[in-house]
């Protein structure tokens, strides 16, 4: 059976941060190439819920990057598959 993905509220948040910044200062053509990544990524995670490689501090959260500057931070749960955060790769120490 395949995992629902939930995202918590910094994640969605945090993921609105993002698009609202790519819009106000790039395009929207570049901010709705980012949401098509992370859909696309979202749809991996749902077939294959341990893509993501375990972070070092709690090995129960995995990391997905996204793209150079983002990485989706997210936990497999028993019935679903919990958005923790999407991240500045260049603020990380992973």
């Amino acid at each position: 059976m395949a995992k629902e993905i939930e995202w918590t509220a910094t994640a969605r948040a945090q993921y609105r941060e993002v698009v609202s910044y790519l819009i106000d200062n790039w395009s929207v053509a570049i901010a709705e190439k980012f949401i098509d990544t992370v859909n696309r990524k979202l749809d991996l995670l749902i077939q294959f819920p341990e893509l993501g490689r375990r972070t070092k501090n709690n090995t129960r959260i995995r990391k997905l990057v996204l793209n150079k500057q983002n990485s989706l931070f997210y936990e497999v749960q028993r019935h679903k598959i919990l958005i923790l955060g999407i991240y500045d790769n260049r603020q990380l120490k992973d």
